[in-house]
């Protein structure tokens, strides 16, 4: 049990100075792959006709529901021990306010999600791809910030959202799968980023698709209610019809518009109103299904109705990229840090033939939860890459140390446990109540967090995760589940299991999984690899006790 979110934000409001009171500066301060995702038809990768993955209720107008969970399973066991948060000698990126005494203002956040977009549809990554849509923001991102090569989601949306708004596993919630009817809601008792940066005098705003609530209750929790002090955009997936059903402020409402552009649009005005410093949370629609004819000023390519399938949804990442492109020309990059990155991977209809295996959006595999991750923004070096790992969750204490708030001050990350626990037993890791935990669960804990701050990474800094978990899970709720996919990978394996059948992958020099191992007889590296791998799932998925709302 984690701290109330009242007690929480109690202690952190005593502890944050006021935006307006410099204070005098201390001196010291996987992805997994699947191939066996489409063999059953609840667990369809995401298919127009499979309700439990792709219908969504909240707009009746699109039936591809995605959702993206994304953990890592290793993390530091002390929040007085490294955290993978620089400590205060130690310049992490933010406004220079060319002070010696003051500590400077924290800078100006926006985190944009772009839907259904994987690593392969962008130039700037350089993967093999007959063609590329035409997307020079991104590669202006690309060439004057910094970009993540091994960066994982969920493989659908929800889970993926749930895990950037919270740095925890939608397991603990009992959320694998995207929304689409149920009667489900981001729990109050949520600590959320909104939440957090608050109470170092943030104002935070939602543009776009929010899809961690439904229309069944009523679009409860909706991002007013989360820390949020404005919402704009729908609650889930649509169909990119003028107007379309959506929430103003809480309020359901009918937004007129061309959804992409809406998003973009109010994207530049909560930046351009809000105080700051502010936090903006931009969800892009595009380019999730439907496939169709963008606006005319924003179908450069001059796609038709008739157009190929491929055609069609290289013009909806082009129409995205456009308009992304007017919302990173309105921002002061002095004192502002931009974070983009993918929901999960691309659809299964729209991934190489040549992938192995060619199977995306919904299923553990390279394609379906390797996504761009990409920052630009005030202290961030420009033209930089990274093989640094990322996974969904470390979104919240990263964005949390950007705003000067240091995670470990009311947080414990469970990065880097696991390497204790398979280090000290890698035959005993199934244990309910794992031995890093002791002094920390219970009344008086920390929230616990599944992420871990990349803000190290962002100037040439070492990674502070040796593994990434990500998984999708049916149905909705407590275990037992009927239908896991879930997947662990370190710097060089990949360990999947498909509702109890196992893969392993060697991804080194791979952009996609390869072959299985587990189909022949294992080498020692490779018989090492799966005994690591299987112990971390297995230690991860024990702690993650499902928590009621």
């Amino acid at each position: 049990m984690a701290l109330s979110r009242a007690v929480v934000l109690t202690l952190l409001l005593a502890g944050c100075p006021s935006k307006d009171e410099p204070v005098e500066a201390e001196s010291d301060t996987d992805t997994d792959a699947d191939t066996d995702t489409d063999t059953d038809a609840d667990t369809d990768t995401d298919t127009d006709s499979d309700a439990d993955t792709d219908t969504d209720a909240d707009t009746d107008t699109d039936t591809d529901a995605d959702t993206d969970a994304d953990t890592d399973a290793d993390a530091d066991t002390d929040a007085d021990t490294d955290t993978g948060v620089p400590t205060t000698d130690t310049a992490a990126p933010g406004p220079d306010t060319g002070s010696d005494t003051a500590t400077p203002l924290p800078p100006n956040l926006m985190f944009v999600l772009m839907d259904d977009v994987g690593v392969e549809r962008f130039a700037a990554y350089g993967l093999p791809h007959d063609t590329w849509p035409n997307t020079p923001t991104i590669d202006d991102l690309a060439a004057n910030g910094v970009r993540f090569d091994r960066a994982y989601a969920t493989p659908v949306c929800s889970p993926t959202r749930f895990a950037a708004m919270t740095g925890r596993q939608g397991r603990r919630r009992g959320l694998g799968k995207p929304l689409a009817g149920e009667d489900w809601a981001l729990p109050d008792a949520e600590l959320t980023i909104a939440e957090v940066l608050a109470t170092a005098g943030y104002t935070s705003a939602v543009a776009g698709k929010w899809h961690l609530s439904t229309n069944v209750n009523n679009g409860g929790m909706n991002a007013m209610i989360s820390g949020f002090s404005h919402q704009h955009g729908s609650l889930g997936n649509i169909g990119y019809t003028d107007p379309f059903s959506g929430l103003e402020d809480g309020v359901w409402v009918q937004i007129p518009g061309y959804a992409t552009t809406v998003t973009a649009d109010d994207a530049i005005l909560y930046a351009d109103t809000l105080p700051e410093p502010w936090f903006v949370w931009v969800a892009f629609n595009a380019a999730h299904r439907p496939l169709h004819v963008p606006p005319a000023p924003l179908n450069p390519s001059g796609v038709t109705a008739s157009s190929s399938p491929d055609e069609l949804f290289h013009a909806l990442i082009e129409a995205m990229d456009i308009e992304l492109g007017r919302v990173v020309a309105s921002l002061d990059f002095d004192d502002t840090v931009l974070v983009v990155m993918g929901d999960n991977g691309t659809h299964d209809d729209h991934i190489p033939a040549s992938w192995e295996p060619p199977t995306g959006k919904g299923a553990v595999s390279e394609a379906g939860t390797r996504v761009p991750l990409l920052v630009r923004g005030a202290g961030v070096p420009a033209g930089q890459t990274t093989d640094a790992l990322v996974n969904i969750t470390d979104v919240f204490p990263t964005l949390v140390e950007l705003a000067g708030i240091d995670p470990a001050s009311f947080s414990v990350s469970t990065v880097g446990h696991w390497d204790d626990v398979v280090a000290v037993d890698t035959a005993d890791t199934g244990s309910s109540s794992q031995p890093w935990l002791d002094g920390w669960a219970g009344p008086g804990a920390p929230v616990v967090l599944d992420g871990v701050s990349f803000v190290p990474a962002l100037t040439g800094g070492p990674s502070a995760r040796r593994y990434s978990f990500v998984e999708r899970f049916l149905p909705i709720g407590p275990p037992p589940h009927t239908n896991t996919w879930q997947g662990v990978r370190d710097e060089s394996f990949k360990l999947v299991e498909n509702s109890g059948v196992e893969h392993l992958y060697d991804l080194r020099g791979r952009h996609d999984d390869g072959p299985d191992l587990l189909t022949g007889v294992l080498t020692v590296d490779q018989q090492e690899a799966y005994d690591r791998l299987r112990a971390v799932m297995d230690a991860q998925i024990a702690e993650m006790v499902y928590e009621p709302f």
